[in-house]
């Protein structure tokens, strides 16, 4: 955030313009900038710079929630995957350890 608010001034204004209230920093890159600090200021110690609004981490970890469940749906079944191809090639050598006999 503090690279973005510092030197990728156009990132920050698309970051920040996600929200209506904030309209105003649109044009004005010194009051984005401004407003980067008082953001920087909240973040890092703890400032009360800028009002809080109730709702967007909610909205945030909901949004989340989801992408975090389908990736362990991933990871559970990579995991099982590799179990298998484990297995198989457990079976492999143990069929080709074996020896032969004859009748």
């Amino acid at each position: 955030m503090f690279f973005m608010a510092s030197y990728d001034i156009d990132r920050f204004r698309r970051f920040v313009m996600s929200d209506e209230e904030y309209a105003l920093l649109e044009k004005d890159d010194v009051a984005l900038t401004q407003f980067g600090f008082k953001l920087m200021k909240q973040v890092f110690f703890g400032e009360m710079t800028i009002k809080e609004r109730k709702g967007p981490w909610e909205k945030r970890v909901e949004e989340q929630r989801e992408i975090l469940e389908l990736r362990k749906q991933v990871e559970i079944t990579e995991i099982i995957l590799f179990e298998i191809q484990f297995t198989l090639c457990a079976l492999r050598l143990s069929a080709v350890n074996e020896p032969i006999t004859t009748i």
